[in-house]
């Protein structure tokens, strides 16, 4: 279970795209303050407590969940007994202000960042991408979790160039492709995409072969699930209602971040709790996902586009995936052989910090 705190709507930064921008121009917020810690506590106690499971993360989100650090030790100290992996969601222009008692409780740092130095620096600002890098070198000295960078792929961003860029300045590599509605050259990106898979594919299998699994979540989501059996029903992000639980400024709950404030996606809140049956299965929405050869690979595609967007951004996405899960397969050879020599191990390729993404871009 994922318990995934907006704890701010404040951001240091102003990126144009921003997704939370287009929830508050559509949608009133006149909530500027959480709800209490203790509120929040009781829920998520509440909630473990009738519902065990393995596994279970707390993550911290917003805005820029640094603008709140005092509120994040509230929620931390309430919930310090509980086996939770803790996480923190940032954009990193702050990290050096992030106090050291907070920094040795959390398990992963995710941060955000766009493209290559040149595509970031457009987007949010210039010089945020190498006040970042310089903020997670000073506190990877001192951190005693995982850092993952969390890419956003732009129609114009080169995956290669952009992965291997901060490969060694974090612990994991994850890369998402932008979410918007409009289509855009669709087919001029998947042409790009496809060439900068296979180049970062080629240093992924050189590494493998000399017995190095370098952190690239979702070559290695793929491989685990190819290789290992590790196979999906439902949504990978835990979007399907009962395993991710985003819990917003005033306590409503939603099963996705992109669709905190509207009304139709509200799924319950923390005084009244969320019925176990609500679930919106990306699957069950759309024929394509429920006949698809490789859903299990996948599991199912993102349930903002699968109940919003059009059925041409929709297939986008979905070539996307069949590309990246194609290109995995065709060096499951090399893969297995590895594996069964001794040369990787199956738990690198099946790293946990797969599990603190949505895995599959």
């Amino acid at each position: 279970m994922e318990y995934y705190l907006v704890i701010t709507k404040n951001c240091n930064l102003r990126c144009s795209y921003c997704f939370r921008k287009k929830v508050h121009q559509q949608i009133s917020y006149d909530r500027a303050q959480p709800q209490p810690a203790a509120s929040v506590v009781d829920f998520i106690r509440a909630d473990l407590e009738r519902y065990p499971s393995s596994g279970s993360s707390l993550v911290f989100s917003g805005g820029e969940p640094l603008l709140n650090q005092a509120y994040m030790q509230k929620i931390l100290n309430g919930l310090e007994d509980y086996p939770l992996d803790r996480v923190l969601i940032t954009n990193g222009t702050l990290l050096h202000t992030l106090e050291r008692d907070l920094l040795y409780q959390l398990d992963y740092i995710l941060v955000s960042i766009d493209g290559d130095q040149t595509q970031h620096d457009r987007l949010r600002g210039g010089g945020t991408y190498r006040r970042i890098l310089d903020n997670l070198a000073q506190i990877r000295r001192a951190f005693p979790g995982k850092t993952i960078a969390r890419l956003t792929l732009s129609p114009h961003a080169d995956i290669e160039k952009s992965v291997l860029d901060i490969i060694d300045a974090f612990d994991a590599v994850h890369w998402q492709l932008v979410n918007q509605r409009e289509n855009g050259n669709s087919q001029q990106f998947l042409d790009c995409y496809e060439e900068g898979l296979d180049r970062l594919r080629a240093y992924w299998l050189a590494h493998l072969k000399s017995g190095v699994v370098k952190r690239i979540i979702p070559f290695q989501a793929v491989a685990s699930s190819l290789c290992l059996g590790i196979h999906y029903e439902t949504l990978r992000c835990g979007s399907s209602g009962d395993e991710l639980y985003i819990i917003d400024l005033d306590g409503q709950i939603y099963t996705c971040d992109e669709l905190v404030g509207d009304p139709r996606f509200r799924v319950g809140d923390i005084q009244q709790g969320v019925p176990r049956q609500v679930r919106f299965p990306s699957y069950s929405l759309n024929e394509t996902c429920r006949g698809c050869q490789i859903r299990q690979v996948c599991g199912g595609r993102c349930l903002h586009t699968s109940l919003l967007y059009p059925p041409d951004r929709f297939q986008f996405y979905c070539q996307a995936t069949r590309l990246l899960v194609s290109k995995v397969e065709e060096i499951l050879p090399w893969i297995r052989a590895l594996l069964d020599s001794g040369r990787i191990k199956p738990s690198e390729l099946n790293d946990p910090a797969i599990y603190q993404t949505e895995a599959i871009p």
